[in-house]
C-alpha cells in the first residue's frame, strides 16, 4: 500500500530469524514457486519493507511504526518492554497474534482490563487498543472434528490445553459420538497421570506336521515354535517339523566348561544327591541341565567339575 510505505516495520524475533537461515538453506526442499523465485535471483525469504532487529535501542518511535516482538505471551524480554512503553497511549495497538495462555498478560489484557502491572509493581493505565488475531498452528476444533471422523479412533486422548477449553471439547466430541453412534471414549488426563486403554489383539497362526495330527481342544495350551515370516501366514511347528515346512534348519549348541572348587569332592557330591536324583559314581561329575529327569554321570578328576551339556531352552543352574 502506498499510503503505508513509509512506515517502518521491524521484525524482533530471533527465533524468526534462525528460521529464516533454516528456510534459505533448505530451497530445495521448497516448493516449486519458491525454487523459481531463487533461481531468477528473487530471495523470497528477504523482506525489503522488513527490518531485524536484536534490540528495542534502534526502534524510531517519533512516528507511525509496526514491531514484530517476542514473547508473544508478553511475560518478558522486548514484547514487554514495548508494552509498558506504549500501552499507556490510546493512540497504539496491540495485537495478540498467537494463543494466550492462560495466567498471562496477555490473555490478560484481552479481557480489556482499565490497568496492568509493570514487571516493577507500578500501576499502568491501559488505553491502548487490544486486537487479537489467530496465526495458530494449532487444529481448530472443527479440523480436530474431522480428522477424528476419518480415523475414526475408540479412544481419544486430550492432552495439550486449558482445562475448560479441553473440557469443552471432551464435550463436544462426545455428544458427535453418541449422535452417530460411534464407540469413541475420550480421555483428558492431567499432567503426570497415566490412563489405562484396553485392547484385544487377534493372531492367527497355521498348526501343521505333528502338532495338526490331533486336533486341538479349546483352551488347550499348544506348545511349538512360532514361525513368522512377512507376508506368510505364521505356522506353528513341531521342533522336528522346523526343516520339513521351512527352510530353517535346527542345530545344537554344545559347550563344555570346567568348574573349579574348594571344598572336598565328597561335600559336594552329598550336596547334589540331596538336591538331584540320579548322582552315581564318584570323582568328576558332568552336570547335566536342571530338569526334574536331571541326572549326573561320574568321572575322576581331582577337584574341578567339567560341565558337558547341550544348549536347551530352560535356564541351566546347579547352586
Amino acid at each position: 500500500h502506498r499510503q503505508l510505505q513509509g512506515i517502518p516495520i521491524y521484525q524482533a524475533s530471533g527465533v524468526a530469524r534462525k528460521a529464516l537461515n533454516v528456510f534459505a538453506t533448505y530451497v530445495a526442499m521448497m516448493n516449486q514457486d519458491i525454487q523459481k523465485a531463487i533461481q531468477f535471483h528473487r530471495n523470497p525469504f528477504h523482506f525489503k519493507h522488513v527490518q531485524v532487529l536484536k534490540g528495542g535501542a534502534a526502534i524510531d518511535d517519533c512516528g507511525p511504526c509496526v514491531v514484530m516482538a517476542t514473547p508473544s505471551m508478553l511475560q518478558s524480554g522486548l514484547s514487554r518492554d514495548l508494552f509498558e512503553a506504549w500501552c499507556e497511549s490510546s493512540a497504539n495497538t496491540i495485537i495478540i497474534a498467537d494463543f494466550a495462555v492462560q495466567g498471562t498478560l496477555a490473555r490478560d489484557i484481552l479481557a480489556s482490563p482499565t490497568h496492568v502491572m509493570s514487571r516493577q509493581g507500578v500501576k499502568l493505565p491501559l488505553r491502548a487498543k487490544v486486537e487479537a488475531i489467530s496465526f495458530s498452528a494449532h487444529a481448530d476444533f472443527d479440523q480436530t472434528r474431522q480428522f477424528l471422523e476419518e480415523l475414526a479412533p475408540p479412544h481419544v486422548v486430550l492432552v495439550h490445553g486449558e482445562f475448560n477449553e479441553m473440557m469443552r471439547l471432551r464435550t463436544a466430541l462426545e455428544r458427535e459420538a453418541a449422535q452417530k453412534g460411534w464407540d469413541r471414549t475420550v480421555h483428558t488426563p492431567k499432567t503426570d497421570s497415566s490412563i489405562f486403554i484396553p485392547f484385544t489383539q487377534t493372531h492367527t497362526a497355521a498348526v501343521r506336521g505333528r502338532l495338526a495330527e490331533q486336533p486341538a481342544k479349546a483352551g488347550q495350551t499348544l506348545r511349538g515354535v512360532l514361525v513368522q515370516r512377512g507376508g506368510a501366514t505364521d505356522q506353528i511347528l513341531h521342533p522336528e517339523d522346523v526343516s520339513t515346512f521351512t527352510k530353517l534348519t535346527v542345530g545344537k549348541v554344545t559347550h563344555r566348561q570346567a568348574v573349579a572348587i574348594s571344598k572336598p569332592f565328597a561335600e559336594v557330591r552329598l550336596a547334589l544327591e540331596v538336591m538331584f536324583e540320579g548322582i552315581e559314581g564318584s570323582g568328576c561329575l558332568p552336570v547335566k541341565s536342571v530338569l526334574p529327569s536331571a541326572a549326573a554321570g561320574s568321572s575322576s578328576d581331582g577337584g574341578r567339575l567339567p560341565e558337558d551339556e547341550q544348549a536347551v531352552c530352560v535356564g541351566d543352574i546347579v547352586m
